[in-house]
């Protein structure tokens, strides 16, 4: 399972209604990085557990530039294509920053809903033609994806639940039908 280390600690979120007039964070941030954040909410859950009165409010670039290498303590977040998003955050102890990636994995343990997706997928993939080809064990692979998850909430860009492209380019992350966790993917996001 994908683990990414942060240096400071994880927070839980809370599971009440989130109101962005009374949010620090979703008040604080720039109208880009807010944007980002309603579009994917990993990055929203990530934003809530950066420690703001260390380094301050993240700063958001759509593409970094050689000048930004010169930032003594650079606080700055940028898109790397695929809903993936680098942190560039400052080690006070180190000459070197940390370079965190945000990715859909953060912010939560999916270890026991990973095992039962494989299970599933176990259950399903025997029900279906055997592949002889690599391009069929693809399309079967798909097939039995389609059959054990929904898109969820948090998939705003409409694409479907075989992963297809969103129209950011990115994957679409998948509900996976008897999910606890569904309701986590789309909640939460500032505005």
């Amino acid at each position: 399972m994908p683990y990414v280390r942060i240096p400071f600690p994880e927070t839980e979120q809370p599971q009440e209604a989130h109101s962005e007039g009374s949010c620090p964070v979703c008040s604080a941030i720039s109208p880009a990085l807010k944007e980002q954040a309603q579009e994917h909410a990993h990055l929203f859950r990530y934003l809530h557990m950066v420690p703001v009165e260390e380094f301050g409010v993240p700063q958001y670039e759509e593409k970094l530039d050689r000048k930004m290498g010169d930032i003594e303590q650079p606080n700055i977040i940028y898109p790397v294509g695929n809903a993936t998003f680098a942190h560039v955050y400052p080690d006070p102890e180190d000459a070197r920053n940390y370079y965190i990636p945000v990715e859909p994995i953060i912010g939560g343990d999916y270890g026991a809903l990973l095992e039962m997706v494989e299970d599933r997928l176990v259950d399903v993939v025997h029900k279906l033609p055997q592949p002889t080809s690599p391009e069929e064990q693809k399309e079967v692979l798909l097939e039995a994806l389609s059959r054990i998850a929904t898109m969820g909430p948090g998939n705003r860009n409409g694409a479907s639940a075989n992963g297809a492209k969103t129209k950011s380019g990115g994957r679409a992350m998948p509900k996976f039908l008897g999910n606890p966790q569904d309701q986590a993917h789309g909640a939460g996001v500032c505005g």
